[in-house]
């Protein structure tokens, strides 16, 4: 009687392996074991069993999806060592399986960073006011003000939070949005009133509103009376929206060195004082009016006056400010105003003093200084 082969144990035919082949070659039971039946099997397979048929060794790998839910498996029999006797398997009902769980993976890891954010706020974006200071000083004030707004509503210390609503106040009145500028250091002193920043404009607010106030543009909630505000504005449009301020018989200089004074009493060494002290000098140092009969102030109106004043403003200003760029200029201009005034020997005094702190270096106010020595009396 002949022996016939079962078609299941057959081997492939033309390099086609079938369904059934495959299942006896590797042992995997028909149907397909379920999640836990897999697992098992896969482990088995793994550790190097044998098939059903219980030819050769067989070796696999395992590998899973990142909640270690479902398997791909893929494993290789080795029947010897020719390679045509070398076959691989992969079951593609474990692919779809990880596929669908990397999908549900993507959005449960979507969904927890949310929920990260949310429970933990300091991973969230803050914003920098070093940055807004870089922004600032590169005249880039708009994206500065978004970027101390973001200080202010992010997890930013406290600190940080009055340094932006300070800064934020700051750019605002320097736009001349003044009623922005005194509503956010009104916030400033209202929600952080410890602060220095505070400390600085708290006392300041009323009066600088009622200074700035011919400037301040406000806002009107209600429209009938923004309405009726207008049906005005329209018969008034030539009226003057600035205050004229009569400054006949006041003496200019004077009135302008007490604000220069209290900028650099209040604010030492800050850039500020700087700027205060530099306009000082200017203002002493003098201006005529145009017109005939224009009047003159300071060391041009009366030289034996202000030119003391000059030198005890600029040897205080040397002192706070060392490394003022302008230090070279103003020795310069001191030593024209008593060019001016015919004294040649503190012309010459201040003229070397600019040649000695140039050094070796060759710059524009030595080369002038030196040219300016060669002729001074006249």
């Amino acid at each position: 009687m002949k022996k016939e082969k079962n078609p299941s144990k057959m081997e492939p035919q033309n390099g086609i392996m079938s369904p059934d082949f495959l299942r006896n070659l590797f042992g995997i039971p028909s149907p397909l074991p379920g999640r836990a039946g897999r697992a098992s099997w896969a482990n088995t397979a793994a550790e190097g069993g044998n098939g059903a048929a219980g030819q050769g060794n067989l070796s696999g790998s395992v590998l899973a999806d990142p909640h270690g839910i479902s398997l791909l498996m893929t494993l290789a029999v080795n029947r010897g060592s020719g390679p045509n006797q070398v076959g691989f398997v992969s079951l593609q009902q474990g692919k779809m399986e990880v596929r669908r769980k990397e999908n549900l993976m993507r959005r449960t890891s979507f969904g927890i960073v949310i929920i990260l954010l949310l429970a933990f706020p300091s991973m969230t974006y803050a914003g920098s006011v070093q940055k807004a200071e870089m922004l600032r000083k590169h005249n880039l004030v708009d994206d500065a003000k978004r970027e101390l707004i973001d200080v202010i509503y992010g997890n930013s210390t406290s600190a940080d939070k009055a340094t932006a609503y300070y800064d934020l106040g700051t750019i605002a009145f320097e736009e001349s949005n003044i009623s922005a500028a005194l509503d956010t250091w009104s916030q400033l002193a209202s929600q952080f009133p410890d602060s220095q920043q505070a400390s600085i404009v708290k006392d300041r607010i009323k009066e600088l509103a009622e200074v700035v106030g011919e400037t301040a543009k406000s806002r009107v909630d209600n429209a009938i009376a923004q309405s009726y505000l207008r049906h005005a504005d329209f018969w008034s449009e030539k009226r003057s929206n600035v205050y004229v301020i009569d400054s006949s018989w006041i003496p200019n200089v004077e009135a302008a060195i007490k604000w220069y004074d209290k900028t650099i009493q209040e604010f030492p060494r800050s850039t500020a004082s700087r700027i205060a002290y530099e306009n000082k000098l200017r203002t002493i140092l003098g201006w005529e009016e145009p017109g005939r009969y224009g009047e003159k102030h300071g060391v041009r109106g009366d030289y034996k006056k202000y030119m003391p004043q000059l030198v005890a403003t600029f040897t205080a200003f040397e002192t706070e400010h060392p490394d003022a760029p302008s230090l070279q200029a103003w020795r310069y201009q001191i030593a024209q105003a008593y060019w001016g005034g015919k004294d040649w020997a503190k012309t010459k005094e201040w003229l070397n003093l600019v040649i000695e702190k140039s050094g070796p270096i060759d710059s524009f106010y030595k080369d002038l200084a030196q040219r300016r020595l060669q002729k001074v009396e006249y």
